[in-house]
């Protein structure tokens, strides 16, 4: 039986050498697909940056940042529902991140979705409360979706706010 347990630990550990390369690999290539992208959206090639974006959360399906990024350049494109999907996964993978949560927030509001807007936007606030030219624009989101809302009282309490 202890021989079984060797061999078998050996098949393990022989397994995991072939497949940490391979993960440091995928992430190399999401880096640079990345860095692609983005040069791609400040030359303003959107589409382009969508492609290379996308093929670095294909690379690294866990790379929060290129999940938001991917999901600005789809909002950009008009892609509202692709582009939700992507700061979702986003937002979940970067807890943190303010700037995923206003676009998830902006995406509700451009799907006519106010209610979830509100919510994504709080969210936004919340994770930007350090970051005042963040916070202004997502106000400026969080009045707007208040209103679409019906929450009128909320939304001039916001505006009021903004101008003192």
């Amino acid at each position: 039986m202890h021989r079984k347990s060797l061999v078998f630990a050996a098949t393990i550990l022989f397994s995991m050498a072939f497949l940490v390369p391979q993960a440091n690999a995928g992430r190399a290539a999401a880096k640079s697909a990345y860095k692609r992208a983005v040069k791609l959206a400040n030359n303003s090639d959107i589409e382009g940056a969508v492609k290379s974006f996308a093929e670095a959360v294909r690379e690294d399906k866990k790379y929060g940042q290129a999940w938001r990024d991917l999901g600005m350049a789809l909002r950009m494109k008009g892609r509202q529902v692709e582009a939700l999907a992507a700061y979702q996964k986003a937002t979940n993978l970067s807890k943190k991140s303010h700037t995923a949560f206003l676009g998830l927030g902006r995406c509700y509001l451009a799907l006519r979705l106010p209610t979830l807007a509100v919510s994504a936007l709080e969210k936004a606030e919340k994770k930007a409360k350090r970051k005042p030219k963040q916070l202004t624009a997502i106000k400026k989101y969080l009045a707007k979706a208040s209103s679409e809302s019906g929450d009128n009282e909320r939304a001039v309490k916001i505006l009021k706010g903004l101008h003192k």
